[in-house]
């Protein structure tokens, strides 16, 4: 896209779809380094690329992702400039469909919202703008679709107090956005069979329809440049293909409510499993799927296969001893399974956007590059060893381990009697295993 100035590391892996060829052409997803002209920072990106054409004329063309809806675009200072997560909107004036749709929520509960029929683009620039005629004035929306900005001018412009949404088809999803940098991402895909549920884990229930599914997990580990109070360190995030109840995109008659989670159905007896008041969950043109659900930060994760189809998700929110029956209508979208502050707050859109969280690790001094595999050892295989552990039943031969490797300039460690000195050397090649519990109900 033209406003990528700089990209780098690129880090590819394949996937299906449904609603790329019917899941029978794999999709390549792209991750990278990238610059964008508005914003001297690097994040990580996301590009997705479907092949075209057979053979030797066979070729990689960039793809349309999941359309976003009603975004909360962020204000970027006191400017009259508001921002998307995600950049190189579609906007083809012949196609009136591919065209962003801009409101202006006041906070006097009036409303403007763009007509796709007026955008007009400026010759110069490639910048697309229409006019708000109000009995006061004209207000321009200006729109850069490349980079993801929405600027005002003239009389009526929104303020801080107001709130600026967008809807849009973007080519590139930015994981990252924040002041520190974020570079050299990788990305292992975690696509088990997860058997189907009979129960209920603290509260949570995995596929409670009785079906099996595809996990469809995205582990996504990068470096973190360092920020005050923090050097530079490796941040990680698990992505899954589902939709967030919490999301301000979702109307506030769909949405758990700040102080509500999703609600559990009574037990039939003491001790007995509880399953989550989720009537239903639908995907268009599919029907009813199974899914994962964590009750409590109001996540619904169903197949990535699914992505960027419509669902419908009949439910109940629970506060105390209140309950109430909402349905929530979305878009199948990369949400965070694992990592990331946006949930109930509202201070950060939930969507697919990845802020992610620090690796876990006893000390850091400017970690490097990161290399990591999935340890898909199934203990249930069978194997028997002369004089070592039971493979069913050792815990740290469990299946879904990530092993990690990277660089680090920290310095060795004495042997203990030494007083714990810290001895100057070069870098080192360091490794660790991660495991979390995805069972648990904050997935934390």
């Amino acid at each position: 896209p033209d406003s990528i100035v700089s990209a780098s590391e690129p880090f590819g892996t394949f996937r299906r779809m449904v609603r790329h060829s019917g899941g029978n052409t794999p999709v390549l997803d792209v991750v990278f380094t990238g610059t964008v002209r508005t914003d001297a920072n690097p994040d990580l990106y996301m590009a997705r690329y479907t092949l075209v054409g057979s053979g030797r004329r066979s070729q990689l063309v960039l793809a349309q992702l999941p359309e976003i809806t009603n975004e909360v675009l962020i204000q970027a200072g006191r400017d009259l400039v508001w921002k998307a997560r995600h950049i190189s909107w579609i906007a083809n004036t012949s196609d009136p469909d591919t065209l962003p749709i801009v409101s202006v929520l006041r906070a006097n509960g009036t409303q403007l919202t763009s007509n796709a029929s007026r955008w007009q683009v400026d010759s110069a620039t490639k910048v697309i703008y229409q006019a708000f005629a109000q009995p006061s004035g004209v207000l321009y929306v200006y729109v850069d679709t490349t980079a993801g900005v929405v600027r005002f001018r003239g009389v009526g412009a929104p303020t801080n107090r107001d709130t600026v949404r967008a809807s849009y088809r973007p080519q590139l999803y930015r994981y990252t956005s924040d002041d520190a940098a974020d570079t050299g991402a990788f990305v292992i895909s975690d696509n088990r069979t997860l058997a189907a549920g009979t129960g209920s884990y603290s509260g949570i229930v995995r596929r409670p329809n009785g079906t099996s599914m595809g996990a469809g997990r995205s582990w996504i580990l990068w470096q973190k440049g360092a920020e005050p109070g923090r050097p530079a360190t490796l941040f990680m995030s698990t992505r899954r293909v589902g939709i967030d109840l919490r999301s301000l995109s979702l109307p506030v008659a769909q949405r758990l409510d700040r102080e509500e989670t999703v609600g559990l159905q009574p037990q039939t007896t003491p001790g007995a499993s509880q399953f989550p008041s989720v009537s239903s969950v639908s995907v268009s043109g599919v029907g009813s799927v199974p899914f994962d659900i964590d009750v409590l930060r109001g996540r619904l994760f169903v197949d990535a296969v699914y992505e960027g189809l419509s669902v419908t998700v009949v439910y109940s929110g629970a506060n105390g001893n209140n309950a109430v029956v909402r349905s929530a209508t979305g878009i199948l979208s990369q949400i965070e399974e694992l990592g990331g502050t946006e949930t109930s707050t509202g201070s950060i859109p939930s969507g697919p956007q990845s802020i992610g969280q620090m690796v876990p690790m006893q000390r850091a001094v400017n970690e490097g590059q990161v290399a990591a595999f999935l340890d898909f050892y199934d203990g249930s295989g069978g194997i028997v060893r002369p004089n070592g552990p039971v493979p069913s039943s050792d815990p740290t031969l469990a299946t879904g381990k990530l092993w990690m490797f990277w660089t680090s300039p920290r310095g060795r460690v004495a042997k203990p009697g030494d007083a714990g000195l810290v001895l100057p050397s070069g870098f080192d090649i360091l490794y660790q295993t991660l495991a979390p519990n995805f069972e648990f109900p904050s997935y934390r």
